[in-house]
């Protein structure tokens, strides 16, 4: 295991993309910083939380892959990896907590990789990925940076790769403690249509889309597909 991404530098990148355009002119949009609170809690995160998905949304989406390199896009601790490698499957997480990292590092199997990066900018290859997974993660991106960090996924995916996406449902958008001694960090929920226009708009097919637990754990879990 290394911080390595195993791949090229991305190439050839196309900022004429009139939703990249709108992210890049506008830094601000994309520079909340989550990474410090993670790095506190990243030795307890995984006996202070638990999952937000289900095996069977899992096991849906490594049915629906057209090969075996996988993308854990925020892997905090990569508690992922198990499960994936156990599949099988070549399995790259990134983050950019050094503490949440450290931790998958040591606690990972030794044929998962990771790096530090920005969810946002990648820095692999295009094509370099059957599928991808975000679980949780796209809650702490601005909203009007959802769709720059999309097309990051569709880019580093090949033809007809899927992604595995979970979001919490609502309509809450700021500043939140998830554990509360800790500090807190930006979580932004979702409604379903709006974020499925935004998925759709990216350029992918849903597979799946299910709402779980409303009002309960308030979660969407949306499965995709690359055109």
């Amino acid at each position: 295991q290394s911080l390595s991404t195993n791949t090229e530098p991305a190439s050839g990148r196309v900022e004429s993309d009139p939703i990249r355009a709108a992210c890049l002119v506008c830094p601000q949009l994309y520079t909340v910083n989550v990474d410090s609170t993670y790095d506190a809690i990243a030795s307890e995160y995984d006996y202070l939380t638990i999952p937000h998905w289900k095996d069977k949304f899992v096991f849906q989406f490594i049915d629906e892959l057209p090969g075996k390199r996988i993308l854990d896009v925020g892997c905090g601790t990569g508690r992922n990896a198990i499960l994936f490698t156990s599949e099988g499957l070549e399995y790259t997480g990134i983050d950019f907590s050094h503490g949440m990292l450290s931790v998958a590092e040591h606690c990972s199997p030794e044929a998962a990789s990771f790096a530090r990066m920005n969810i946002c900018e990648l820095g692999f290859r295009s094509e370099a990925f059957d599928g991808f997974l975000s679980i949780t993660s796209y809650m702490h991106l601005p909203k009007l940076r959802l769709p720059l960090a999309l097309l990051e996924a569709k880019r580093v995916l090949v033809p007809s790769g899927v992604g595995l996406i979970s979001i919490p449902y609502g309509t809450h958008e700021g500043m939140y403690a998830p554990i509360n001694e800790y500090g807190k960090i930006l979580s932004n929920c979702w409604l379903t249509d709006k974020l499925l226009d935004v998925v759709t708009h990216i350029g992918f097919d849903i597979l799946c889309v299910e709402e779980i637990g409303i009002h309960s754990s308030d979660m969407i879990v949306v499965i995709v597909k690359k055109k």
